[in-house]
Parts: structure tokens; sequence; C-alpha cells
């Protein structure tokens, strides 16, 4: 089913086996990478997992770009480097990471030409390859929901005919002490509401359709539970949280992250809202919305990328989550960023994506990316952005 010009790279992490010594070693990585026009699968064995720490670990303490361009290069070499004359002409590549590979940022890849990686082709993350045998679902005709200008310290005073039914009580009860440990109350987030300001005027424009836009205390879990029907577009500016995950199997991963909603502070002390809503949008939930058809999530936040990393599951949390309640496409951040720089990055994206008609978000994101390096922007600010998705270009 793949396009001409469109590689796969699957990731895997995996413990080597000594027949001779009937033991277990260290952790290695593997690579499986189903070229351009090609039925062969070339597998290569990337060596053991410390050796790509040691080098990641050379990326992220480094503080100017100039100290990460050899770290980078070394990254890509020993990632991709076997498979360069493979992928070299490849348009769109497909990579399905696994255990740490989920925290890195694969645009940001130096090649050995010195470019970033995203200035050669399209990079998209899948969670598998298989996502990619289900890509002909129809994009849905419903418009842009937007949350942002979030109000976390007051609940929505609606009257409401309905309220939320009442979940696991242990297992929330618990997740959302944790969440409580470990977060402290969150503070309005200035750009957030001029960013949904620019995406609804560019939507408006380009869509000619009116969007669902919600600030302050509207900002709230019900409505986004009780939409009445799939978005076209979600895009949610918030904060996102992330527990690192205890040694008790009885955890449920899913429990683990999550998105600041109005009220959320007060959902910290352990208080409700007359919806029956605490604020807490666990990736438990999430999976529970419905985004069937939704063309695109966007998870302008903090923290959206991380999940518990389990060796044969991948990623759990809320990526996880929105492709499970059918969402197409999510874009989201591999570390933490500054509100005005969010801000201007995605204000970038919207306009790029929706002033073409067909342009798709994932030619959007590097349009954007390549812009913003045109600009000489700092990597930090344009390279933890990531699309995930699974529809073939």
């Amino acid at each position: 089913m793949l396009p001409p010009k469109t590689a796969v790279i699957e990731l895997k992490q995996y413990r080597h086996y000594n027949f001779k010594t009937d033991e277990f070693e260290d952790i290695r990585l593997a690579a499986a990478l189903i070229p351009p026009n090609s039925e062969r699968i070339i597998l290569e064995d990337l060596g053991p997992m410390k050796d790509i720490l040691a080098i990641f670990g050379k990326v992220r303490n480094a503080k100017k770009h100039q100290e990460k361009t050899p770290a980078l290069k070394q990254l890509y070499s020993k990632f991709f480097g076997v498979f360069d004359q493979h992928i070299a002409q490849a348009e769109t590549i497909f990579i399905s990471p696994d255990g740490m590979t989920h925290n890195i940022s694969f645009s940001s890849l130096i090649l050995y030409d010195g470019r970033f990686w995203i200035e050669r082709q399209n990079l998209c993350r899948i969670q598998t390859s298989r996502d990619l045998l289900d890509s002909t679902k129809p994009i849905n005709k419903g418009t842009l929901v937007a949350m942002g200008g979030i109000d976390y310290n007051q609940y929505p005073d609606n009257e409401l005919k309905t309220v939320t039914k009442a979940s696991d009580h242990y297992g929330y009860t618990r997740s959302i002490k944790r969440t409580a440990d470990k977060n402290e109350s969150f503070d309005s987030l200035r750009f957030s509401k001029i960013e949904v300001e620019n995406i609804k005027m560019f939507y408006q424009l380009s869509q000619q359709k009116t969007p669902l836009i919600f600030r302050g205390t509207n900002a709230s879990e019900y409505q986004l539970k009780h939409m009445k029907s799939p978005p076209h577009i979600l895009h949610l500016s918030t904060y996102g949280f992330y527990l690192e995950s205890s040694e008790d199997i009885t955890e449920r991963p899913m429990l683990l992250s999550g998105l600041a909603l109005a009220g959320y502070n007060l959902g910290l002390k352990g208080k409700k809202g007359p919806d029956n809503e605490d604020g807490i949008l666990y990736a438990i939930e999430v999976a529970g919305l419905d985004l069937s058809g939704t063309e695109l999530v966007v998870l302008s936040a903090c923290d959206t990328g991380k999940g518990t990393i389990d060796y044969s599951e991948g990623v759990y949390g809320l990526l996880r989550a929105f492709r499970l309640a059918g969402a197409q496409n999510i874009m989201m951040t591999l570390w933490s960023l500054q509100d005005q720089s969010a801000s201007e990055f995605l204000t970038s994206f919207y306009k790029t994506w929706l002033s073409q008609s067909n342009m798709t978000p994932l030619n959007a994101l590097r349009k954007t990316q390549l812009y913003f390096i045109k600009q000489n922007k700092d990597s930090t600010l344009w390279a933890p952005y990531v699309m995930v998705g699974g529809k073939l270009q």
C-alpha cells in the first residue's frame, strides 16, 4: 500500500539472548526498513541502547545548538546511517519509535551534508506500521473546536440538565492525589487566548465555517465530553502533565497523563464543579471522546508527548488516547515550551495549512519548521513539534 517515494522505519528495543550461556544480556535496538519501491524488508541491529543513550545525553545536556551539532550528527548516523542510501530519495518517511526513542526529535537530527533531517524529507511518526493499513477513513465535515485562555481557578456555573456520571472512584482519587502531589496550581497562559483567536480567524477565512471557541470557565471537561458531533480540528491550548509510573503493578497507565481544563486548580484539592467534573482530563477520559474522522488534534501544551514507556506496548498516554478516540493525526510537543513561542509557531502553522486547500497537516508542519530554520530560529522553538498519524500522504 505504500506510495512511491515512501519509506517506513520501525524501531524496536529488545533484550539480547545468548544461547551459549543461556542468559539474557544487554538491551539493544533493532530497526526494520521498508524502502521505497521495494518488497524487501531490511533488518539491522543498531547496537546496545546504552551507547545510544550516551549520545542522546550529550544532546540534552548541551545548552547551545553549536554544542549539540556533533551529537545530532552522531545520532543520525547511529540510527539511520545504515539506511541512508535507501531512504535518501524518499519524500516521506514514517517512523515508529520504541522505548526512549519516543523522546527524540528526529526532525532536528543532522544529516551527513549538514542539513537538518526535516530539510530533506517529510517525517511522520506512527505507533506501528499497521496503522497505515487503515488510512482510507474519510475526514469528517465538522468544524474547528478550540480551547484557550482557560480559567484554572473556577468551574463553569452553567445550569446543566445532565451531569457526568462518577467514574472509578478509587482509581481517579488516587491519580488526583498523585497529580496534586507533583503539580502545583497552574497560572493562566497569557498568549493562549491570542493563539486561539488567530486560529479562529484563519479557519473562518479559509473554511467558511463558524468555529466553536471556548475560553475562561467555558473551556471545560463537560464541553469536550458533550460535543454534538466530532470536530474537523480539535485545538487544546493548555497545560499537560505526566506522572512517573510507580512500581505498583495495578496502576492504570492512562491515569498518568492528562490535560488541565477549567477549574483544574480546584480539582487538585478534591473539589468538583456542578457538572461533576474536576477540570483534570486524564488520557483514559480522552479515549472515550468521539473524534471519528477528526483530521487533526493539536496539543499546544507542555509534556503532551510523554506517557508510560512499556517494552511491548509502546507509549500509553495522551497520544494513544486520542488515536483510540478516532483522531487521524495528533500534533504534540516533546518538551516544555514558553507560552509566547508556542503561540507564534502554531499561528504560523495554521496560516500555512489553512491557506492552501490541498495542504496536509504533515506538509504544513514541515513548511513551518523550514520557515523557522530559514529565519535562523533556535531548534528548541521548532524541533519539539511532531506529527503522529497513520494516514498515507
